[in-house]
């Protein structure tokens, strides 16, 4: 891990789909802050027709790990990625490239 740290940049291969949680510990190793977002939303539906709709809201809730990766970071995904792909690269962009005034993602509001 310290030879990726060190490198000018990574090449993150999320093509296809994950058949383990290695990817979440190398994005782990991206961050330079506790990540606690609620950033992916599911709609509850409680009745017919909608009329009582919620959302439940959950997050990775991870933190940083030693050594920082500091170098430029291309993550690669296809058709076959499904959700993962989508939710690291999301994740890991957030937490190495927002400012902290900037608002992390919200759930959608139902109408």
């Amino acid at each position: 891990m310290d030879e990726i740290a060190a490198a000018k940049g990574v090449v993150v291969d999320l093509r296809g789909y994950p058949k383990d949680m290695n990817g979440m510990y190398l994005i782990q190793h991206l961050m330079k802050e506790k990540e606690q977002d609620k950033w992916m939303h599911t709609q509850r539906l409680a009745r017919p027709d909608h009329e009582e709709t919620a959302w439940d809201s959950f997050g990775w809730n991870l933190s940083p790990l030693k050594p920082h990766i500091g170098g430029k970071t291309i993550f690669l995904t296809d058709g076959s990625a499904i959700s993962y792909a989508e939710s690291a690269w999301v994740t890991s962009k957030t937490r190495i490239s927002r400012s902290s005034s900037e608002s992390p993602p919200q759930a959608p509001t139902a109408t």
